[in-house]
């Protein structure tokens, strides 16, 4: 793998080389271009691409595309382009990582994709909690779940409400606690629906545990309208 590695990052550098003077600089705009096309994946739709670096305020050479194209690091398509090899991706990723660029590279294709393609719920959450914005993570994550249940999709639902409930050990600040108990009963309808029986009673618990460290209480018609069948 490393050797593999080598020989992907020799190709990019005499790529980056023939485009551009200053290219092969470790922070050249065209090499940070190319860490944010690595993080949206192996396939890169060209107008998220183009929106992040300007928001990231990179400004590549308007050829690099074709650059890489030409050295065969890059299929270009319609939409955009597409890495040659998984291996080349995963490179640049690691390169933008080593250089503690990686999160700011996360948020700037978080905010892109909110703006370019607004539905896309779980793809705004991936990025938003690469980039360390976990709260924002969680909501896109919540409006998934429920679009998801609408749809009724309610396995789908429930992994979304469990990777959100699986954030809340890295948020900081932590979310209030009445947020906190209202997101387990919502957990809970959604897990019912989707024939966890089991996984919604813990979430019940939870929600009931919450409120009683703040001296709270669950509402007894609060808890009677999340759950749609008896447990």
């Amino acid at each position: 793998v490393d050797v593999e590695r080598a020989l992907w990052s020799a190709r990019v550098d005499t790529c980056l080389a023939r485009c551009s003077e200053h290219a092969l600089r470790g922070d050249s705009p065209e090499r940070r271009a190319l860490w944010l096309a690595a993080a949206l994946g192996r396939s890169v739709e060209l107008q998220v691409w183009q929106r992040a670096c300007a928001l990231a305020h990179v400004a590549p050479d308007a050829e690099l595309v074709e650059w890489l194209s030409a050295a065969g690091l890059v299929h270009a398509h319609l939409a955009g382009f597409s890495f040659a090899d998984a291996e080349l991706s995963e490179l640049l990723e690691a390169q933008a990582s080593e250089a503690r660029a990686l999160k700011d590279v996360h948020l700037a294709l978080a905010e892109a994709l909110l703006e370019c393609a607004p539905d896309a719920f779980a793809q705004h959450a991936w990025h938003l909690e690469r980039g360390g914005a976990i709260a924002e993570a969680q909501e896109r994550l919540y409006l998934a779940a429920i679009r998801e249940h609408e749809r009724g999709r309610y396995e789908l639902a429930e992994r979304f409400l469990a990777k959100h409930r699986a954030l809340d050990d890295e948020r900081c600040p932590p979310a209030p606690a009445q947020e906190r108990a209202m997101f387990a009963l919502r957990y809970a309808q959604v897990a019912v629906a989707a024939g966890l029986s089991e996984r919604a009673m813990q979430a019940l618990k939870q929600a009931e545990t919450i409120m009683g460290e703040v001296d709270g209480a669950l509402p007894s018609d609060v808890r009677a309208k999340h759950l749609f069948v008896t447990l």
